[in-house]
């Protein structure tokens, strides 16, 4: 028995047991946001159906948050 993910024991034909789901945001300063040239192909990958189909297809990948934008807030 060991501590893995979801898509590991899939490959491996492995039961699966979650323990606890962890959640993975990427920030990014808003000045980055339309300077940065590499940012708008990343953004524009994250919001396709292909690889939301992609994660899905691992198993253990909530992809309904995958691709929004939240404006974070400063003090």
């Amino acid at each position: 028995m060991g501590i893995g993910i979801r898509s590991a024991a899939q490959l491996f034909d492995l039961d699966f047991v979650p323990l606890q789901a962890a959640r993975y945001d990427l920030v990014v300063p808003r000045a980055y946001l339309k300077s940065h040239p590499t940012l708008a192909h990343l953004f524009e990958t994250l919001v396709s159906r292909r690889f939301r189909d992609e994660l899905n297809a691992l198993g253990g990948y909530d992809t309904s948050e995958t691709g929004k934008f939240h404006a974070l807030r400063s003090n």
